[in-house]
């Protein structure tokens, strides 16, 4: 029966966002003691490996948000069957680990009695200051996982929540490629070719043999040139742009550790464990796991290409560090 299962919307905008708040959906079923129906949009992909864990029921992705006046009704009707399905749900209470107002008024609408969420801006108006974090509404914004995180330790009056590994996806016993990044969203946020080739052949004389390429659709002609570049008998490389999600998440289970772009794969790595580095140029690091590092331009301003301005010689020097810290 759905009212004995607890709604959290969580709308990320890629498979990354979402997998960083695993702890967070895990918190909230070991404190209310419910199974989640967790609402998000399709993008991240949550069903790919959310419905195996066992604190969630149900993964339901909400239709695209359409823009401009002429979408108006069609995005009213959405709203109001948003509001149908929630009075479905339990009626009690929800979990709202997003900012936007929509969601708030929808579960209003809904008639749900409690309504936990982080209060920024408009939202602090329809919140009630207890079941949220921000105090007001000039209240400086943070970090989206950060903000959620606080909003459950001051709910539940804990200082911790839970850790961000799956549950019921687990790494191969045989750890053994290295995951080399290169799917990126967008071009601001690719390191390229180069950059790519001279970091495997480094890792190459430092004895690593066997490496994963995650890749996407838009990199196949990067990943074939680096495949075509270092396949030989004695290294083995291989693409991931073919693959399915699924099959994609075989071959991570393998992996050692994780080099690359800042992307939903990296997030991937570090829920199941495995400790990754990445590059990250257009915004800066939020750190939420012990088994995470980065790489970052040397002066520190954040912005579109300024990907570019990570040098080979200081992504070694980082890398190295890692490499050190983590016994790989």
């Amino acid at each position: 029966m759905k009212r004995d299962y607890l709604s959290v919307f969580c709308p990320r905008m890629g498979m990354g966002d979402l997998i960083t708040f695993v702890g967070l959906f895990k918190t909230i079923h070991q404190e209310t003691g419910k199974k989640l129906i967790i609402i998000t949009k399709e993008n991240t992909s949550g069903k790919q490996y959310l419905l195996d864990e066992p604190y969630c029921v149900d993964v339901v992705y909400l239709p695209k948000h359409k823009r401009g006046i002429l979408k108006f009704f069609s995005n009213l009707k959405d709203f109001f069957n948003l509001v149908k399905m929630l009075k479905e749900h339990n009626k009690d209470e929800i979990f709202i680990l997003h900012s936007s107002k929509r969601y708030v008024l929808a579960a209003i609408s809904a008639g749900i009695k409690k309504i936990y969420a982080p209060g920024l801006g408009v939202q602090n108006f329809f919140v009630n200051k207890n079941n949220s974090y921000y105090k007001n509404f000039f209240q400086k914004r943070l970090h989206p996982r950060l903000e959620g995180e606080l909003l459950l330790k001051k709910i539940f009056g804990i200082n911790k929540t839970q850790n961000n590994l799956l549950i019921n996806m687990k790494t191969d016993k045989e750890q053994s490629h290295v995951l080399i990044g290169i799917a990126s969203s967008g071009h601001v946020r690719q390191w390229g070719y180069e950059n790519h080739k001279l970091i495997i052949d480094y890792l190459i004389k430092k004895n690593y043999k066997k490496f994963y390429l995650l890749s996407g659709k838009d990199q196949v002609e990067l990943e074939n040139k680096l495949i075509k570049n270092f396949s030989s008998k004695e290294i083995f490389i291989e693409g991931t742009s073919n693959l399915s999600l699924q099959n994609i998440f075989k071959k991570a289970k393998k992996g050692k550790f994780y080099f690359g772009h800042d992307t939903g794969f990296m997030y991937l790595s570090l829920s199941l464990n495995i400790p990754a580095i990445g590059l990250f140029g257009e915004v800066p690091p939020y750190f939420y796991s012990d088994n995470m590092k980065s790489i970052t331009p040397e002066d520190k301003i954040f912005g579109k290409n300024s990907i570019q301005n990570i040098s080979f010689k200081n992504a070694i020097s980082e890398l190295d560090k890692f490499i050190s810290v983590y016994k790989l």
